[in-house]
């Protein structure tokens, strides 16, 4: 059985990991109130963020157990090793990630990425070679003005002196957002969409992506790195939903 963060994360503290990172003015981002310091969270929202700490190793899905769940015994994500995600999707955080992706919140981006480091990730995993972030079609990126999922990389690449690869892999297909799409039709949507441009010399590589719903775009982006001959997968995301 795979073992994952969720086991090591009951020791992780909220207010530590949080606290160091959201620095970006002295009141709230959320409710608009006074924060202590240069902290962009009070501490009455922040303990209103869910850290995602008992979760299936294999989808990140939250349990009681923090063990294989029913779905991935049944049907597991089959291109991907290991998958980890640092809070549930619900409020505030969704707002936060909303914000980060629609509203031009590169500075949410950045601290959300920086909480990423606060995570115990290689306890029980080897260290990957290299870290890939999902990458955006080129119509969209221009759109946005940033890839949000390399902004949430690039902490953790600094961090943990693991190189940051932007250039091996594309989008393809500019595909419809998987948010607009029922669960049932975002595996279609995504097939295909991803390609790799350049060699990937790594064995062991570790995606990055901002929220994991259903998983069809980690799973796809996932089978084209295997297919492009990566041995080992893990998936590291800001969010998963529930």
């Amino acid at each position: 059985m795979r073992k994952g963060l969720a086991v090591n994360l009951k020791h992780h503290t909220k207010v530590n990991c949080m606290n160091s990172v959201f620095s970006l003015g002295n009141r709230c981002f959320l409710c608009g109130g006074l924060c202590g310091g240069r902290e962009a969270t009070c501490f009455g929202c922040l303990s209103d963020l869910t850290f995602n700490t008992n979760a299936c190793p294999g989808c990140a899905k939250a349990n009681t157990a923090s063990r294989i769940c029913a779905d991935c015994l049944s049907l597991p994500w089959a291109f991907i090793d290991n998958t980890w995600a640092l809070f549930q999707y619900h409020y505030p955080t969704n707002h936060l990630i909303q914000h980060m992706k629609f509203k031009q919140g590169i500075d949410i981006a950045s601290a959300l990425g920086r909480a990423l480091c606060g995570l115990p990730l290689y306890v029980d995993t080897p260290a990957p070679d290299c870290i890939i972030p999902i990458p955006l079609h080129s119509s969209r990126l221009v759109l946005r003005g940033y890839n949000q999922s390399v902004e949430l990389a690039r902490p953790l690449s600094t961090q943990l002196g693991i190189p940051l690869d932007t250039a091996s892999c594309k989008r393809v297909r500019a595909t419809k957002p998987q948010s607009d799409l029922p669960a049932k039709k975002r595996k279609k949507n995504v097939r295909g969409a991803f390609s790799v441009s350049e060699e990937i010399s790594s064995g062991h590589v570790l995606i990055v992506d901002d929220v994991i719903t259903t998983g069809s775009t980690v799973n796809e982006f996932a089978r084209t790195l295997r297919l492009a001959g990566v041995s080992r997968i893990d998936v590291l995301a800001c969010a998963r939903a529930t």
